[in-house]
């Protein structure tokens, strides 16, 4: 799992015990003044990543809710006094659980403030990956959430009165009415050009 931030982009790879702050032996350096020297943690507890505030003058957020430690999940929105990360979760950690992803992404999006939190992410451990390296890999409810975001963005809104057939009845009632007012006005309008310009015998 890692952190990305939003403003460059940067990448982060999460460590138990990770400190991230604005003083040079952080772990994770945020030279912004808005992040207090030892700002937050980052804290690995059991198959889950938690980010634990130390203390900080402008406090941690997950999805603009303020919190004194949450868990993070893919997707997640994560700030930092105004510092705002997004929480993803490597598209490599996906494809090592054999799961079904029809467009391979990062789990996080911009637009997530409101996405209501879903199931934990689960971690593959290292010995069962057979790589040094401990990668997370999301939950199901996590591929699912990206998916329905990814179709989200894809769909454009209807315009309109969109589809008929999930319009109330009174609605496609009204639309009938309407439209057959509109045919029999035009009809009238009509014949009664036609008697205008026709010559009279």
């Amino acid at each position: 799992m890692k952190l990305r931030r939003r403003e460059s982009g940067l990448e982060t790879a999460l460590t138990d015990g990770m400190v991230i702050g604005r003083a040079p032996d952080c772990q994770l350096v945020v030279p912004e003044s808005s992040v207090s020297r030892k700002h937050a943690r980052i804290e690995q507890r059991g198959l889950n990543w938690w980010l634990v505030d130390l203390k900080s003058s402008n406090g941690i957020a997950c999805n603009g809710q303020k919190l004194e430690s949450f868990e993070l999940r893919g997707g997640d929105l994560v700030t930092l006094g105004s510092v705002a990360y997004d929480v993803i979760v490597p598209v490599s950690s996906v494809n090592d659980l054999g799961l079904d992803l029809e467009e391979p992404t990062d789990f996080p999006s911009a637009s997530l403030a409101s996405t209501p939190t879903l199931a934990p992410a689960q971690q593959v451990s290292a010995s069962a990956q057979g790589d040094s390296n401990v990668t997370a890999a999301p939950s199901r409810a996590d591929l699912e959430r990206a998916r329905l975001r990814r179709e989200a963005e894809g769909t454009k809104r209807s315009r309109g009165l969109g589809d008929l057939s999930q319009q109330p009845t009174w609605v496609i009632v009204l639309l009938a009415l309407v439209g057959g007012g509109v045919i029999w006005g035009v009809a009238m309008g009509m014949r009664l050009l036609m008697a205008t310009i026709s010559p009279t015998g």
